[in-house]
């Protein structure tokens, strides 16, 4: 019989030997190419969340958030949003879904921050710039998007991490450590602001709030994975918080689940915070 050539076995051997040399010098290996995800295409919806939703930084981070009014939310995270029923205690059906192909008018990427203003307007704000939505014509007003210096009297003129309105008169706006109290007849900051979060709310943290919305009697908070309710009567921050959102409010971003500690908003009005 002929026998088998040598060099097939000298192959063998190299291949083996230049594995066992890159194992012990930690010879990376190429790296495999990872699966890219994309959007839904025009006109369709999630019926499910993926795990990972496309473009969201880290899982349970509220960038911005609003009450439309006292049956619907609105959060914001990176390129998509959740809108909430706030009487259901639940993520309608079919969200998240993409900024780009619903708000056609705002940033595609995401925004700072967003306050109603309670007479049917509500105000996106990012980096130097602001946007402002009418909710009746589910539009924006023409002539946006308008620089924040100018046009908000006393306000930061860009990078507003948080705002929240607080009853008919007020709305609270969140930079860094600090904070301010705008008023909506004056259309203006109130004199003496802003001030340091530290010392005026009481179980906050004191820096870098990204995210607020107003609950009827409460006030949540929001940073990185955690938020803290905030109660309006008792100027403090309730008992038991921070919690993690993700058990919290764990069918923001698609989840099933329902949340257990959200009472249904009142109509009526508050006391001020100083």
């Amino acid at each position: 019989m002929p026998r088998k050539p040598k060099f097939t076995y000298i192959i063998v051997l190299l291949a083996i030997s230049n594995s066992a040399l890159c194992a012990d010098l930690k010879v990376p290996m190429a790296p495999q190419p990872t699966p890219q995800l994309y959007p839904p295409l025009p006109g369709q919806e999630y019926s499910q969340a993926p795990q990972k939703p496309w473009g969201v930084s880290q899982p349970g981070m509220i960038e911005a958030a609003t009450s439309w009014d006292y049956e619907k939310a609105y959060f914001f995270k990176g390129p998509q949003y959740s809108r909430y029923n706030i009487k259901k205690d639940k993520v309608d059906s079919g969200y998240p879904k993409s900024i780009d192909w619903n708000w056609h008018e705002l940033w595609p990427d995401g925004v700072d921050a967003v306050v109603n203003w309670g007479n049917g307007k509500v105000f996106f704000f990012k980096g130097s710039e602001y946007v402002r939505f009418d909710t009746k014509q589910n539009r924006t007003d023409e002539g946006y998007p308008k620089p924040i210096q100018g046009n908000w009297l006393g306000l930061w003129p860009s990078d507003i991490d948080a705002a929240v309105s607080w009853d008919d008169e007020k709305m609270f706006f969140f930079k860094g450590g600090e904070y301010l109290r705008y008023d909506k007849k004056k259309n203006r900051t109130d004199d003496g602001y802003p001030r340091p979060i530290i010392g005026n709310w009481s179980g906050l943290w004191g820096a870098d709030i990204e995210a607020a919305v107003n609950w009827g009697d409460k006030v949540y908070f929001f940073q990185g994975r955690k938020y803290i309710r905030y109660d309006k009567e008792q100027n403090r921050s309730d008992l038991g918080y921070p919690k993690l959102i993700e058990l919290g409010w764990p069918n923001i971003w698609g989840s099933s689940r329902w949340s257990v500690d959200r009472p249904p908003a009142k109509r009526e009005k508050w006391k001020h915070f100083e």
